[in-house]
């Protein structure tokens, strides 16, 4: 990496040649006119601008990366695109790896016009010649002022016609740029000879772009394309940051199918935004470590992982890479597991992998099967929820993420059963990672509100007899017994650990607020406390809270000695409060039965009636059954 110096008519030169070119994960161009307008206060002033970083290509055409030509000169706010750059060539390029935005705003300044969003007429950087700016708050007020000396502005042709009507003198930017421009007939001509401001900011004007070493730049001729991208990450890291992942998906487009009729930067977003429909939220980087993990790579965000074979087999399996995640996405809401709950989205590697190689997404995602609905408390759905819950609580991905994954991924590629996922195994390989024991779940028990919201997401999951959690719904961390019965001071912190915590939808925890529990629990209808893990005819009367605390944490102990998978735990000998059933399941399952058993020959079609019956019957409405 080299130091070089560079004038403003170089770079602008190389701009409209073509031989200076951005790379395509660059951000667009985001400047407002007043960030412009204080650039070239700041050149006219003699200020700093930081130094701007380049990337020398001597031959573009080996490059496996997108680029793009800087947007056009007549910037339209809201519109205006770069267009990729049509590589003909094995030209040397110049690449801009950090400066984009000043660059831009050079060319715009210089070479072009500006148009606001709600705006129609093209505006052009003008500098007033009859006196310093004056503070004005008028334009952009949102950027925030800085001190600026000299009163650069845009405005339209019209607007500047007024003014000079009204004897001011203003100079387009642009017009000191052009190759025969004389400072000394220019004064002349506008009768400015004698104003001793206006020579002064005209000559430094017609300087700034006659000077061949304005600006300061780092060139790089580095060919190791991930050094590059390590540069590019580390140097972008302003406002919203772009990341490797960000920049491997030029590479990855460049590497697909010679139609190359999909982009990939467009297909990793789409299931990103596929995902957020199920309630969650990952980001491209999270997609991109998924496709590596599922076809048998290591998640590390390299160039070298993203080769040509790699590409093109993306691209040829990305219809089944994103059914395999929304099938992933369908199994975690029929788990009831949330956003906030999953503290860990690299457990659904291993979910995404089995359900990819044993093409398993149209099964997973069908809640009928065969004619029958189909159960998450069964096969590979418990396994694969038993995974998912222990990687949870004992934090398994907090340190050496890749080493761990590679030795799962290994017992999965030797996995040659498409109902059996091999949780066994993974837990026998990663102990004692993934170790549970009465121990941990006493510690779990014991956790607090303020991280208690993963702990009572699982224990409040999915079981054969309810559903308990909505993914579209939001929920809070609510205390069984309110906290303002309780003396802090006292050191008794029971109050605020998972014996005493529920889930509640928002809306219900601010009903409920600082209610006595017997208030609440009484105004409950028999069918509705069944929505609760509470039990249906319990002592509410906070004087027997530690009879309470005691019954309740043994019981939810055992739900999660359960979720867990954990065998040998004592708790599992809990015999849990009987909870009755407020009838609806029972129904629901009778009208799916009753309808498949009429007319088996056709299950298909009956299913699908089913579901139109379900969508549209009042009785079933009535029931509460729609849901």
């Amino acid at each position: 990496m080299q130091i070089t110096n560079k004038g403003i008519r170089t770079i602008l030169k190389d701009i409209e040649s073509g031989n200076m070119i951005l790379p395509a994960l660059q951000r667009e161009f985001v400047w407002k006119r007043k960030q412009i307008v204080n650039l070239f206060d700041s050149l006219l002033q003699g200020f700093p601008i930081n130094t701007l970083m380049f990337w020398v290509v001597d031959d573009i055409k080996t490059e496996t990366m997108e680029f793009y030509k800087f947007i056009d000169p007549d910037f339209k706010e809201g519109v205006s695109t770069n267009s990729v750059y049509p590589i003909r060539d094995n030209d040397r390029k110049t690449i801009v790896i950090d400066g984009q935005q000043r660059l831009t705003s050079l060319w715009i300044a210089v070479y072009g016009s500006f148009t606001t969003e709600k705006g129609t007429n093209k505006m052009y950087l003008y500098l007033n010649l009859d006196a310093p700016q004056k503070n004005d708050d008028s334009e952009d007020d949102t950027i925030g002022n800085t001190e600026s000396y000299y009163n650069f502005k845009f405005m339209s042709e019209e607007n500047v016609k007024s003014l000079t009507a009204g004897g001011e003198h203003w100079i387009r930017v642009s017009d000191a740029y052009v190759q025969d421009f004389k400072p000394t007939a220019y004064l002349l001509n506008h009768d400015l000879s004698d104003n001793e401001y206006a020579v002064d900011v005209v000559q430094r004007l017609y300087d700034l772009f006659k000077s061949q070493d304005i600006l300061n730049a780092y060139e790089i001729s580095e060919k190791d394309l991930q050094h590059v991208l390590n540069v590019f990450v580390r140097t972008n890291s302003g406002g919203k940051p772009l990341t490797k992942g960000d920049l491997l998906l030029s590479v990855i487009t460049v590497n697909w199918a010679e139609s190359n009729q999909t982009n990939a930067r467009d297909y990793v977003q789409e299931i990103v935004n596929k995902v957020a429909g199920y309630g969650y939220k990952v980001d491209k980087n999270w997609v991109l470590s998924c496709i590596l993990y599922i076809l048998d790579k290591n998640i590390k965000l390299s160039v070298d992982n993203f080769d040509k074979g790699t590409s093109k087999k993306i691209y040829d399996e990305r219809n089944a890479i994103t059914d395999s995640i929304e099938a992933t996405c369908t199994l975690l809401n029929r788990y009831g597991m949330l956003e906030r709950g999953l503290t860990t989205k690299l457990a659904l590697l291993p979910i995404v992998y089995h359900i990819y190689k044993h093409k398993l997404a149209s099964q997973v995602r069908k809640t009928f099967l065969r004619g029958l609905l189909q159960s998450i408390e069964s096969g590979i759905y418990v396994d694969m929820r038993t995974w998912l819950f222990r990687a949870i609580v004992t934090s398994f991905f907090t340190s050496g993420t890749n080493e761990k994954l590679e030795r799962i991924q290994r017992i999965q590629q030797n996995n040659e059963k498409p109902d059996s996922f091999p949780i066994c195994e993974i837990i026998e390989a990663m102990s004692p990672y993934l170790n549970i024991g009465d121990e941990l779940i006493g510690e779990l028990l014991d956790t607090e509100k303020k991280n208690a919201f993963s702990i009572l997401n699982i224990i409040y999951s999915t079981t054969r007899e309810r559903t308990y959690l909505q993914t579209t719904i939001s929920y809070d961390v609510d205390h069984v017994h309110a906290q303002t019965h309780f003396d802090k001071d006292k050191g008794d912190n029971r109050f605020d650990k998972i014996p005493n915590l529920q889930l509640l939808s928002y809306e219900e925890n601010r009903s409920k607020n600082a209610m006595p529990l017997k208030d609440w629990w009484e105004g409950k209808s028999d069918g509705e406390k069944c929505g609760y893990l509470l039990p249906k005819d319990f002592n509410t009367d906070i004087a027997v809270f530690d009879d309470f605390y005691r019954g309740r944490r043994k019981w939810l102990g055992s739900i999660l000695a359960e979720k867990l998978d954990e065998k040998e735990s004592e708790y599992r000998k809990v015999e849990a409060p009987r909870i009755e059933s407020d009838g609806k399941l029972d129904k629901l399952r009778k009208h799916a039965e009753e309808i498949i058993q009429k007319h088996r020959n056709n299950p298909k079609g009956d299913l699908a009636h089913f579901v139109r019956q379900c969508e549209s019957s009042s009785n079933l409405e009535e029931e509460g059954l729609k849901d």
